[in-house]
């Protein structure tokens, strides 16, 4: 009996190892390079979620990080940015320029950049990527500015945050 027992909960936690679980997140690094005077964005956004999100939106079927991928994807990816990323210093709206993308297995990686920021009293950055096709989307912002890192995770009810800098 008892053998019987350990067998059945071995199958049974065998079935529950493989009960996937999908989370939904994007990661957002940003630096300040005072000598630059530019502010650096990275995003790190899984392929397969941005490629539904963009297909939701446009009502397109568009594969992307294959072969088949159009060839103005790089301007439906800054035009779909724009929108859902957006960013604020010192109380102004600012225009980052594209720098480009990678693939690395399953993510893409957004290179972002905005130039002649002489200071940064304040930031502000409003992140709903991916918020309208999937309600537990996490979007989380490190931002290393004057030093200072500071991390956050926004999500589709809370996805702007405004931080003070003294320096």
């Amino acid at each position: 009996m008892k053998r019987t027992t350990l067998f059945a909960i071995g199958i049974v936690l065998l079935f529950c190892s493989f009960n996937v679980h999908k989370y939904y997140m994007s990661i957002s690094h940003i630096e300040y390079v005072k000598k630059q005077k530019a502010l650096q964005m990275v995003l790190r956004i899984f392929v397969d979620d941005l490629q539904l999100e963009i297909n939701t939106i446009n009502n397109s079927r568009i594969e992307l990080a294959t072969d088949r991928e159009p060839k103005n994807a790089d301007s439906i990816y800054y035009e779909y940015l724009k929108k859902h990323f957006e960013v604020a210093v010192n109380d102004s709206k600012i225009n980052y320029s594209y720098i480009g993308k990678e693939y690395k297995e399953d993510i893409a990686i957004f290179y972002l950049e905005a130039t002649n920021i002489a200071s940064i009293q304040n930031i502000k950055i409003d992140n709903s990527v991916l918020c309208r096709s999937f309600p537990d989307q996490e979007n989380i912002i490190k931002l290393n500015i004057h030093e200072k890192h500071k991390t956050y995770i926004l999500d589709r009810y809370e996805s702007t945050v405004r931080t003070e800098y003294q320096h």
